[in-house]
């Protein structure tokens, strides 16, 4: 309940997606693009994304445009989630990763995006082993980002 109605507007002022978000989205796909590709991944040699906290859905956006044909959001916020699935026409789930592991056994994806999201998790090691047995292909990536707080 709170992720899918308050997180927003507690971290990020805004319970929906400002154009600037957006924008901001699409300049870290780009640059989450060149660094994959700077690490021997090639985009266009990727089939499917699972984009954990997709938010608005620009990351994906930007995934489609190179080419990328399976695309899945998992963003607790209702209307983030929502902004996703009607701005970009986007596979989004308004769930946790948990419960859409629990209930999406049989997928697997090529790159999986966890940007400010395994901070979240109840319990981040058992999710990751997870998602490296049974939902990455062999030579899937894992893409993640975690906040740095100053103290």
């Amino acid at each position: 309940m709170f992720y899918q109605h308050f997180y927003k507007i507690f971290f990020r002022g805004e319970d929906w997606p400002s154009v600037r978000h957006v924008e901001n989205q699409n300049r870290k796909a780009r640059l989450a693009d060149k660094y994959l590709r700077d690490n021997g991944l090639d985009i266009n040699q990727v089939s499917s994304v699972l984009d954990v906290g997709c938010s608005a859905g620009g990351m994906l956006d930007y995934f489609r445009s190179c080419g990328v044909s399976n695309l899945i959001g998992i963003e607790p916020s209702v209307n983030f989630a929502e902004f996703a699935r009607n701005e970009f026409n986007l596979e989004v789930y308004t769930t946790t990763l948990e419960d859409f592991l629990d209930e999406n056994v049989d997928r697997k994806f090529d790159l999986v995006i966890m940007r400010d999201v395994i901070e979240h998790l109840l319990d981040p090691k058992k999710v990751l082993n997870t998602l490296q047995k049974y939902y990455m292909i062999s030579q899937c990536y894992l893409l993640k980002q975690i906040m740095c707080l100053k103290a």
